[in-house]
């Protein structure tokens, strides 16, 4: 997988990342980073703990941070996101004016996970990112969120496409 800290002004395109035991794609304390057109898939382990099995490893795309520094204008676009043990897409509260968009996110353990480490004690609080026109389907779970203070799941005009919608709350 890719791994990077730091990452600033970059762009990762166009590449087919799969079968890694700890991930796709991670980076953290970075700003203006595009990551677009990757086919993402079958990253992750399962781990035995002695009673049941975990999904331990495995995420396709993850934007963390170390050090309590943000992560700003990330656009996360274009990407086929499937398979992956953990996580399709995880971001946490410390990353700011941000987009995920036209994502095809299907298959994986958790589709998209927002993660409010900042409430942990772990990194600032992050805002203004927008995640929309994605398609969430067949996860385990589509979403898992611990707050929806930090994002929007609509960009004002369209939201995301789930495969379990039931008519309430984001669409």
């Amino acid at each position: 997988g890719i791994v990077a800290t730091g990452l600033n002004n970059s762009i990762i395109s166009h590449n087919c990342i799969s079968n890694n035991t700890f991930g796709g794609i991670t980076i953290s304390n970075s700003a203006n980073v595009t990551i677009e057109n990757n086919n993402i898939n079958g990253n992750g382990v399962d781990y035995y703990d002695g009673s049941y099995l975990l999904d331990y490893y495995g995420d396709g795309i993850s934007v963390t941070t170390v050090n309590q520094n943000l992560n700003l204008n990330i656009s996360i676009y274009h990407h086929n996101i499937t398979g992956n043990a953990r996580f399709g897409i995880q971001i946490d509260e410390a990353t700011s004016n941000s987009s995920i968009f036209n994502n095809n996110i299907a298959d994986n353990g958790v589709g998209i996970n927002l993660s409010n480490l900042g409430l942990r004690g772990y990194s600032p609080f992050g805002n203004g990112s927008e995640i929309f026109y994605n398609n969430i389907v067949g996860n385990e779970k589509n979403a898992h969120v611990d707050s929806t203070n930090f994002v929007s799941w609509d960009n004002g005009v369209v939201g995301n496409y789930w495969s379990d919608y039931n008519g309430n709350g984001s669409y």
